[in-house]
């Protein structure tokens, strides 16, 4: 398993976290100019800088009935960057003397760097599609005063009237919709069942409070505080005719200028009142990255080089796990190997101690059958001298002749035992019927 991301050439990175504070694909207008204007790539952001983009494109399309504005954002947020070269270095955050909707976002939000995925990008190679290199160096019509302050006068209005920022992420899950993604229309034309939901199944007032706790540190003591004082646009509330959208969008590099998406009104690129967009760490990184200040064909040959870069170290940690899983398998068979080497050993051995045994047996007792045999010898020896002598001259009665014949024959019996209990000694507790049989016949 993979401890840091290594995503392949044409692959982006993406935390689970921002999935669940409003982000998919494809990337909604503003979000992607505003990455643009920012020169900031998808991991370089913290997930609750994702709430408060998703925030602010439903605050405008819900309850403002304008597109999401530029101008706008700018005098609320402010940009904070932390440690660099670290995933989620750069904070948006409400500017300390501007009064706007407290999200209530939880402080500490432990392991999120851990759950990742990866997304190929298919618009590599397409004009106005990709996310561009780290560069930027254009231009933005300022917005008027006046418009700013006028939707500034209104946001506070809706906060009087009691909307807060709770009420805003519920209301986005509610619709089942995620305001940083690409949408066919904007949530004030949003229909029950609409093209714009990620998900047509309706949540529970039980669910959409769960979720509210899980991205929020507040307490919701229930579902009704959920429900937003002020009725959004929408069906129950048709957007008001003559309303003023003043479209502004993040500044955009000359070859994305062009583009339908993303395009600025004509009146703003006419309009003389510019300014430039520049940024110290942005000038850095541009440096690093582009040191002669070479053309768009040096910026792409940085990025396939890094690429490439990246590609060879991805395949050379491939290579490494390859290794090791193959060290791990050769030394899990070699202790298969072992064990079972050991078990025939120690079969073997409890074998031969078995025939040991066997052996001391069948020499314990051929040497008491030959005791036996040997008393038995001298005892018939001893008997028909005795008969002898006692009839030396007369024949010895019939009576009498039969007992000496019966201990001649005890001693071929005795012979023939012997040479059975030792067969039987050797070969086990059970004699073959060959040598019952000739026990018998004896």
């Amino acid at each position: 398993m993979e401890k840091i991301p290594r995503p392949l050439l044409g692959e982006g990175v993406i935390f689970y976290d921002y999935v669940l504070r409003g982000l998919s694909f494809p990337l909604h207008a503003f979000f992607r100019a505003m990455l643009v204007a920012y020169g900031l790539q998808l991991h370089d952001l913290p997930p609750n800088s994702y709430l408060h983009v998703a925030c602010f494109i439903t605050l405008c399309e819900c309850f403002l009935g304008v597109n999401p504005q530029w101008g706008l954002w700018k005098r609320i947020f402010m940009v904070k960057r932390q440690k660099p070269n670290v995933v989620g270095c750069i904070n948006f955050q409400v500017k300390p003397e501007v009064r706007y909707f407290s999200l209530q976002q939880r402080e500490s939000m432990q392991h999120w760097r851990s759950k990742w995925f990866y997304v190929r990008d298919d618009s590599v190679g397409k004009a106005n599609k990709k996310l561009p290199a780290f560069t930027i160096k254009g231009s933005v019509k300022k917005m008027v005063a006046a418009e700013a302050d006028s939707l500034i006068s209104r946001i506070h209005a809706l906060m009087n009237q009691g909307l807060t920022g709770i009420h805003l992420i519920a209301l986005f899950l509610k619709m089942r919709i995620q305001p940083l993604q690409a949408r066919t229309h904007p949530m004030w034309s949003y229909m029950p069942t609409d093209p714009t939901q990620v998900n047509a199944e309706e949540l529970t007032p039980e669910e959409v409070e769960e979720r509210v706790a899980r991205l929020t540190s507040s307490s919701v003591s229930s579902s009704a505080s959920l429900d937003s004082p002020v009725v959004p646009y929408g069906l129950a509330r048709p957007r008001e005719e003559g309303l003023e959208d003043p479209f502004s969008q993040p500044p955009l590099t000359a070859q994305t200028e062009s583009s339908d998406e993303v395009s600025e009104s004509p009146t703003q690129v006419a309009d003389p009142e510019v300014e430039e967009v520049s940024m110290k760490p942005q000038r850095k990184r541009n440096r690093e990255s582009n040191p002669a200040g070479g053309d768009d064909k040096s910026t792409g040959a940085n990025s396939l080089k890094d690429a490439a870069e990246l590609q060879c170290k991805t395949w050379e940690q491939k290579h490494a796990d390859l290794y090791k899983e193959l060290a791990d398998r050769k030394a899990a068979e070699d202790r298969l190997v072992r064990e079972v080497t050991d078990a025939l050993v120690a079969q073997r051995l409890e074998q031969e101690g078995r025939w040991v045994e066997q052996l001391n047996g069948a020499a314990r007792a051929i040497t008491l059958n030959a005791k036996a045999k040997e008393k038995l010898q001298e005892a018939s020896k001893v008997l028909a001298g005795l008969i002898r002598n006692m009839f030396p001259d007369e024949p010895v009665p019939e009576s009498l002749g039969g007992l000496i014949e019966f201990f001649k024959l005890a001693t071929i019996l005795a012979t023939r035992l012997d040479s059975v209990d030792t067969g039987r000694a050797a070969t086990g507790p059970d004699a073959t019927p060959a040598e019952d049989q000739e026990v018998g016949d004896a």
